[in-house]
């Protein structure tokens, strides 16, 4: 079996001189077959930086919920399993050409301006109609595909997310790549329709990847 990678961006994309990927923890498009896979796609663009963002920590909500941890135990199994992908991970990494940088979710959290940001999307969610009807409708339709109840933790873990999100993007410009569609509530925001939000989003594009397994000497797609 091999992986192939299809690839969705508006036009334009090649102007990002930056990527940023984000690294879901259980995520099965990040197994190390199929990461392996987008370490030789990105390989294979004109990309002079890479950014990875290992939202390790971020998991510990699904822990929380899933396992019945407390915040402080999920963090910490989170922070194990983000090593683990690391470890497993490492000849990925090392074989990308690009310069890049890898960035893990407890320096995010630890960044002054974290909890400015955080504040502010909880204010968003709290008195914008628009926005929190964005943010309801991600996490309902996030759910509805896995097939999964709606968690409690569900919009704190989105905040979280766009709180960081805002952090990295304002730094650093960028293609963001994802192998998924794009969140309505991302969208709004780099539109810039989302009023008093961060304007950083409005600095980046989307781009999606589809990663397809493949049987020996099958084309690809």
């Amino acid at each position: 079996m091999s992986v192939h990678i299809s690839f969705k961006g508006k036009e334009g994309w090649q102007q990002h001189k930056s990527c940023h990927v984000g690294i879901s923890l259980n995520n099965p498009n990040f197994s190390e077959e199929n990461f392996g896979a987008v370490i030789d796609w990105l390989n294979q663009q004109n990309f002079q930086h890479c950014f990875f963002d290992l939202s390790d920590t971020l998991y510990r909500y699904n822990l929380v919920q899933t396992r019945g941890y407390t915040f402080e135990k999920a963090a910490a199994a989170s922070r194990e399993m983000g090593d683990a992908w690391l470890a497993r991970n490492e000849e990925n990494l090392a074989r990308l050409k690009v310069p890049h940088h890898l960035t893990r979710w407890d320096a995010w959290l630890e960044h002054k301006d974290f909890p400015k940001h955080l504040a502010k999307f909880t204010r968003l969610f709290q008195g914008s109609l628009e926005f929190r009807h964005a943010v309801l409708t991600d996490i309902y339709n996030f759910r509805n595909r896995k097939q999964e109840l709606l968690s409690p933790y569900d919009v704190g873990y989105l905040l979280e997310e766009l709180s960081v999100l805002a952090l990295y993007f304002k730094n650093y410009p960028c293609l963001k790549i994802y192998p998924g569609k794009e969140q309505k509530i991302l969208r709004l925001l780099r539109s810039g329709a989302i009023k008093g939000a961060p304007r950083s989003f409005r600095q980046i594009d989307y781009a999606q990847i589809w990663l397809h397994r493949e049987n020996a000497g099958q084309k690809a797609a």
